[in-house]
């Protein structure tokens, strides 16, 4: 009845409504309608931000109840990919409203002068919960700070997801955003032959990690299917490639969640193969071999 899934917490989950889309069309409908339910309890509720746009953490309690107030570049990338698979469907004008919304709340708040995002904008420090500053309580000046972090797979995420976007809007602010996100992680973050690191600034880090081989390699996916540009199909398939050959061990048929040897101190030493990483992989692999990268 309220969206999402189990008592708590409530979340936008990425990929829903594409998962929804792809069923409906093999005659499978089932899902299609607690998809946009979700969704439209997002941008209805008080994961909401009516004011600004975009989209808080997540919602702790039951009926999208104790909001975390930090408002992540990827859960708000997530958004964006969800709204433009949701307007493929008959006109909706208050969805349409929510993508230009959160569009603008990545573009004006997040943004990194020469192109990227910045992690986060923090919750509202000023206030108990973290809230005050959206519900008006703290004075409109205190702007809550930005986490300055930037990261090769939320970058990638949130890029593709405005090119996807701009295509759709024919809007050409979205589209050069995307396009110089994608690019700041292809030139700083992916070296040939050596997957993708984890942290872009300020200070790059050289591990290698599966979540941010397979962000990074399914958002080069989605820009390419947006754009047709051979770099980004090339960039995702170096990255399958270098995941392949050092992530995966003799024998196993899951990715190892690092690389072996990287800080591996007490429970880190433990094999740990995640499930949604792994098969977030699986997809770019399946991908890959679609658009004629061969069997992977």
């Amino acid at each position: 009845a309220d969206g999402g899934f189990g008592i708590a917490p409530k979340l936008l989950v990425p990929g829903l409504t594409e998962y929804a889309s792809l069923r409906a069309a093999r005659q499978v409908p089932a899902l299609s309608e607690h998809a946009h339910t979700t969704v439209r309890a997002v941008i209805d509720g008080p994961l909401w931000d009516d004011r600004h746009g975009g989209m808080h953490r997540l919602a702790a309690a039951p009926e999208w109840g104790a909001i975390q107030y930090e408002k992540l570049l990827d859960r708000n990338a997530a958004l964006i990919r969800e709204l433009r698979f949701s307007l493929r469907e008959p006109e909706d004008p208050q969805s349409r409203r929510a993508l230009e919304a959160t569009a603008r709340f990545v573009l004006d708040v997040l943004a990194r002068p020469g192109g990227g995002f910045y992690l986060a904008q923090a919750a509202d420090p000023m206030s108990e919960d973290g809230g005050g500053w959206w519900r008006g309580e703290t004075p409109v000046d205190d702007v809550p700070p930005n986490d300055r972090l930037v990261l090769s797979g939320p970058n990638a995420e949130a890029g593709a997801a405005l090119l996807r976007a701009g295509a759709l809007a024919g809007n050409e602010r979205w589209t050069r955003a995307g396009r110089e996100a994608l690019d700041l992680v292809l030139a700083t973050a992916v070296r040939s032959g050596a997957g993708v690191r984890h942290v872009i600034e300020p200070r790059p880090a050289e591990h290698r990690f599966l979540v941010t081989q397979s962000e990074v390699a399914f958002a080069l996916l989605d820009a390419y299917e947006s754009t047709g540009e051979r770099r980004y199909l090339d960039g995702a398939r170096a990255i399958a490639d270098f995941t392949i050959a050092n992530l995966l061990d003799s024998g196993e048929t899951a990715f190892r969640d690092r690389l072996a040897g990287v800080e591996e101190i007490g429970l880190l030493a433990n094999p740990r193969r995640p499930l949604r990483e792994n098969a977030r992989m699986a997809r770019v692999l399946l991908r890959l071999a679609i658009h004629g990268e061969g069997e992977m």
